[in-house]
Order: structure tokens, then C-alpha cells, then sequence
């Protein structure tokens, strides 16, 4: 029969299991919280710079519009890329899915805007991402 050292022995191991267990299971989920923040964070960025894009659009003088657009056009092309590589969690994607599919079906049904897009491709890989991304959506043309 086994002595009380023992006993507390084995319970003091099995404790220390538990233990174990749980600190991994706290290092994962707060490295989780700090994944999800920073996409968070890094989302709230990327808005502010394509609501100032956008407003700078709006606000240009006819002489400096296409210039603007183009600028709001490599931003959307960026998080398009983001988006189709699908590292992102998926509460951001679907956010910048949404965001992407608002906005390009606006430039694709704005005349003005839509020219202003026609005129900015350069070649067959501009703007590869938006179409990559508009294309299932059912944007026609997303670029």
C-alpha cells in the first residue's frame, strides 16, 4: 500500500498537468485576443485611410480627381489582396468583403467614377486584385 508521500506525490504531479494545461490554454487564447486586436487595429487604420482617400476624391478639382482616385484605387487594391490571400481573421474579412463589394459596385454604376477607373488601367495586371475579388462577388468588370 502506498504511503501518504506517495499519495501527495501523485496528486501533486497530476495538479501539475492540470496546471500546465491551463497556463498553454491562457498563452493561446490571450495570443488570440492580441491576433484578433491587432487585425482589429490595423483595420481601423486602413478604414481611416480610404474614408480620407475617398474624401479627397470628392473634394479635388477636376484637375486633380484622377490623380485621387488612383490613390483610393491602391488602397482598395491592397485590401483586395489581403482579402484574397485570406490570412485575415474571418471576422475582418467578412467586414473588408462587404466594404469591397459597397464600393465597387458604386464605381462600377457611378459614370463618372467608372470612367475615372477605366482610364486609371495602365495594363493587364492593374488593379488584378480588385478583379480577382469582384469577379466571384459578380461585379462585372471589377477593374
Amino acid at each position: 500500500m502506498a504511503d501518504t508521500t506517495e499519495i501527495w506525490a501523485a496528486i501533486a504531479a497530476g495538479a501539475s498537468a492540470v496546471a500546465a494545461i491551463a497556463s498553454w490554454w491562457v498563452a493561446r487564447k490571450a495570443r488570440l485576443v492580441q491576433e484578433s486586436s491587432a487585425d482589429f487595429s490595423s483595420l481601423l487604420e486602413v478604414s481611416e485611410q480610404i474614408r480620407a482617400a475617398e474624401a479627397r476624391v470628392h473634394y479635388a478639382k477636376e484637375e486633380d480627381r484622377t490623380f485621387e482616385f488612383n490613390a483610393l484605387l491602391n488602397c482598395l487594391e491592397a485590401i483586395a489582396s489581403l482579402h484574397n490571400d485570406g490570412n485575415l481573421r474571418p471576422s475582418t474579412r467578412k467586414m473588408i468583403g462587404k466594404y469591397l463589394i459597397e464600393v465597387l459596385t458604386f464605381i462600377r454604376n457611378d459614370e463618372g467614377m467608372k470612367r475615372l477607373m477605366e482610364a486609371s488601367i495602365t495594363s493587364g495586371s492593374t488593379y488584378e486584385e480588385l478583379e480577382k475579388f469582384g469577379t466571384p462577388q459578380g461585379i462585372v468588370g471589377a477593374r
